[in-house]
């Protein structure tokens, strides 16, 4: 049975998982958290109906890359700058690492266990949060399994405007993040000052192509 639960307006990711786990009625389950911009193949949802008919695994999830490739789920530690040596390339089980909420499977006591999302933070940092939170309660452990996941990452998209637009929610996600886990501020501007040379370097990228493609029409 599928059942369809309308916000009628966007009360930011926290409030909504909260308000769905809120509603679950049987507590032995396990939940998968799907965003829309996340494409899962056959093989990867096969192999996770297997592990939750197991239940040996409390936290399930797979590798997920980028549209382009690239590795961007999970990382192997609680660094906010992590190098590429520290993404988990391999399928197995693990222990606190940091998984994005998109394509992870919990038990519902977890997440019981933690408490609810803090819905301060709209959108950004929610999987770091519970991430932390899962190895504060020492019950962490995650598995690996196979099979495609392909997030939409979106610094990766070519609108300009849509990336600005984006940032504009995580910094202030970020820096909410940073004071709800006792991180200090300078991280959190730190990682700012970061993503906004980013997006300006991916901006004079965009003007100077645009300028050779008129020049070319001309």
């Amino acid at each position: 049975m599928l059942k369809y639960i309308p916000n009628y307006k966007n009360l930011g990711l926290s409030k909504a998982y909260n308000k769905c786990i809120n509603m679950i009625v049987n507590k032995d389950c396990y939940i998968m958290f799907a965003d829309d911009d996340t494409y899962f193949s056959d093989k990867y949802i096969s192999n996770l109906l297997s592990e939750v008919e197991r239940q040996e695994a409390r936290i399930i999830s797979g590798i997920v890359k980028t549209n382009t490739g690239k590795y961007f789920s999970p990382i192997k530690s609680f660094r906010i700058f992590p190098t590429r040596d520290l993404m988990v390339t391999k399928n197995g089980d693990y222990d606190d690492i940091v998984c994005i909420n998109s394509g992870l499977t919990i038990h519902y006591s977890l997440l019981k266990l933690v408490g609810n999302y803090p819905e301060e933070i709209f959108l950004d940092m929610l999987d770091f949060w519970l991430a932390y939170k899962l190895s504060e309660h020492k019950v962490n452990h995650v598995r690996i399994i196979d099979g495609n996941i392909v997030q939409e990452f979106s610094n990766e998209k070519k609108d300009i405007s849509s990336i600005e637009r984006r940032e504009i929610i995580y910094e202030k996600d970020f820096l909410t993040f940073c004071k709800i886990t006792n991180k200090r501020k300078i991280v959190g501007y730190l990682m700012i000052v970061k993503r906004k040379t980013s997006i300006l370097i991916k901006k004079i990228a965009f003007i100077i192509n645009e300028r050779r493609a008129k020049k070319c029409v001309q």
